[in-house]
């Protein structure tokens, strides 16, 4: 519900939302998109027969050249946030042929293109392996160093744990507990 009322698909029956210190109405995922919140489900929506790179620029628009999308180019545009979340695999691979570890990466990548501040996973590592999991959380690692805030979504308490700078535990809809390192 939380996730739902961030993302513009609920209105919240009480409380304030916050976005970089100011309250703030989200009507609509228009809406929170522009103000850098994205959001990754457990089900990726990504498109299976497309390739990555044009899973990670759905939705944004693309260099063209003579009226073609400039692929190569638009390569390059997204370069610098490739090499931050260390994505090796070939950008013109199918996203049906990637891992699911690999496909959280190029859901990662389109938040990060969006320009999100924030970005909610619900439940990364379902579906992960352990080697996987711990490269994610490498990268939420990373994120988080670059001021990039993550909600965290996970039923294993230990990841939580020692992922976050604080916790946030809700029930029935309502938050029992709270804290924060430090």
């Amino acid at each position: 519900t939380l996730i739902r009322c961030l993302a513009g698909l609920v209105v919240p029956d009480a409380g304030t939302i916050r976005v970089a210190g100011q309250d703030v109405v989200i009507p609509t995922p228009h809406a929170a998109q522009r103000l850098g919140l994205a959001f990754i489900h457990q089900e990726l929506n990504l498109v299976p027969q497309f390739s990555a790179l044009a899973n990670m620029l759905l939705g944004r628009p693309k260099r063209k050249r003579l009226g073609v999308v400039d692929w190569r180019g638009t390569r390059r545009d997204v370069a610098g946030i490739v090499e931050q979340l260390g994505i090796s695999f070939p950008l013109e691979k199918r996203v049906d042929e990637l891992s699911v570890a690999q496909q959280w990466l190029v859901s990662i990548a389109r938040a990060l293109i969006g320009n999100a501040t924030m970005i909610a996973m619900d439940e990364p590592t379902a579906s992960l392996s352990p080697a996987e999991a711990d490269r994610l959380h490498a990268v939420v690692r990373e994120l988080a160093a670059r001021d990039v805030a993550v909600l965290y979504v996970s039923h294993r308490l230990g990841e939580g744990l020692d992922l976050s700078d604080s916790i946030s535990v809700f029930r029935d809809g309502r938050l029992t507990r709270h804290a924060s390192r430090g």
